[in-house]
């Protein structure tokens, strides 16, 4: 048995095959494009309208910075009167005032920090998305490889079938089988054809989740994956997962960016309960009177002070509890996260060896000696050396065994990038 640490190459899936079925879908497979795989994951990255709609949370947190690093305006306030006393008019007024509020207790760099932090982990979740869109877009695009190939077992099994009918009828017209043998080998080649028409259903639905995801309007452009992939594994050992995960697993790190944020919160909350200060500037001029009975004379007034909040809010401590307890909080969910990363890469790895088992005891030999056998019975059969009944079982066996191999090579390719995903890395070549 080959040893699993080693490199080593298993082909995915064979080449693509005609395909038959509805005619706005023949047409549509006459003008396909095959799309290596490459190129499909960069088509996702492209085109898919949630990972757009995800990347701009990090431009909104950008701009959170630039908002963060706004100061206080000033305040200007001006004011028009008109003096009167018993109907008379004492004169016009003008009063302004201008005031600034000064932040002290380092109240804007707690904010630019705080939105510094708010970045770090936008940033981190758009990574972290991005490297699920890359896994759930490569199963797709095996996914859709491995519905083909079971819809070709499925449609060689029919043609076979439908040969063997249309032999038994003829023999049935020459005398030599009788009408319920001839019935027989119809009625199963009718239900070989709906299980070829299952299969091509379940294909047809994942070639549109292929265009869906990849945000392609089929009607424009139809594609389909390359059959002749590969894929290359490479030598894998779980302390090396472990430690890769710890070192580079998205969520882990966006779990200790959200602590980090928590703590810059606090900093935030307990600077905005410093005392500020408020600069204040005016001046005031009254004309003389207009009315001489007044005998008011003009006069000009300067006021220049200062203005300084009374904190008597910062007697309720709620704001700091409050924080306190997130602070509290994110560190539980950071150990949380931590433990659940590893032990996502233990069971990754455990599929992964599982799927790799599997598809070692399914070897390409065993295929081939389960067709021959299968063509040996319908031949004997032909020649009346063997019943139909022994056809049937043949023929199941090998759907059976063709199916089981597809399926291990798509656990095993899935478990493979699973396990890469899991472990915080994506050293995938497809």
């Amino acid at each position: 048995m080959k040893n699993r640490y080693t490199m080593k190459k298993y082909k995915v899936f064979f080449f693509m095959c005609g395909l038959i079925g509805s005619n706005a879908f023949a047409q549509q497979i006459e003008n396909q494009t095959v799309v290596p795989y490459s190129d499909y994951i960069q088509m996702v990255l492209q085109n898919n309208e949630s990972y757009h709609g995800a990347r701009l949370e990090s431009e909104i947190a950008k701009e959170e910075i630039a908002l963060s690093k706004m100061r206080p305006d000033p305040e200007l306030e001006l004011l028009y009167r008109e003096n009167t006393e018993d109907h008379m008019r004492q004169g016009p007024g003008i009063e302004g005032e201008i005031s600034w509020d000064l932040e002290f207790g380092g109240k804007r760099k707690s904010r630019i920090q705080f939105a510094n932090k708010a970045y770090e982990l936008a940033n981190m979740e758009q990574l972290d998305y991005e490297q699920n869109l890359r896994l759930e877009a490569s199963l797709i695009y095996l996914e859709t490889i491995k519905e083909q190939q079971l819809y070709e077992v499925q449609k060689a099994s029919y043609e076979s079938m439908r040969q063997i009918a249309k032999s038994d009828s003829i023999q049935h017209e020459l005398g030599i089988l009788t009408r319920v043998e001839a019935l027989q080998s119809r009625v199963e080649a009718k239900m070989a054809r709906n299980e070829m028409n299952q299969a091509y259903t379940e294909y047809q639905n994942a070639v549109i989740k292929l265009h869906d995801f990849a945000g392609i309007n089929h009607e424009e452009q139809f594609i389909i994956p390359d059959t002749s992939t590969r894929l290359i594994t490479r030598q894998l050992s779980l302390p090396e997962l472990e430690s890769s995960a710890l070192q580079n697993k998205t969520t882990l790190k966006a779990a200790e960016i959200a602590k980090e944020q928590t703590e810059a919160e606090e900093k935030m909350i307990r600077a905005e309960r410093r005392m500020d200060l408020s600069l204040i500037a005016g001046f005031e001029y009254n004309k003389a009177s207009v009315t001489p009975e007044l005998d008011a004379p003009m006069d000009k007034v300067l006021l220049i002070g200062f203005g300084v909040p009374l904190k008597f809010s910062n007697f309720n401590k709620a704001a700091i509890r409050q924080v306190n307890f997130a602070k509290e909080q994110a560190e539980w969910e950071a150990s949380a996260t931590r433990r659940e990363t590893l032990s996502a890469v233990r069971e990754a790895y455990n599929n992964y060896i599982t799927a790799e088992r599997q598809l070692n005891s399914l070897e390409e030999e065993l295929l081939e000696e389960a067709e021959t056998i299968l063509n040996g019975i319908i031949y004997a059969y032909q020649r009346g050396s063997t019943s139909f009944l022994e056809v049937l079982n043949a023929r199941n066996s090998y759907n059976e065994i063709q199916t089981l191999y597809y399926e291990s090579l798509y656990e095993f390719a899935a478990a493979y990038l699973e396990l890469q995903y899991a472990a915080g890395k994506w050293d995938v070549d497809l």
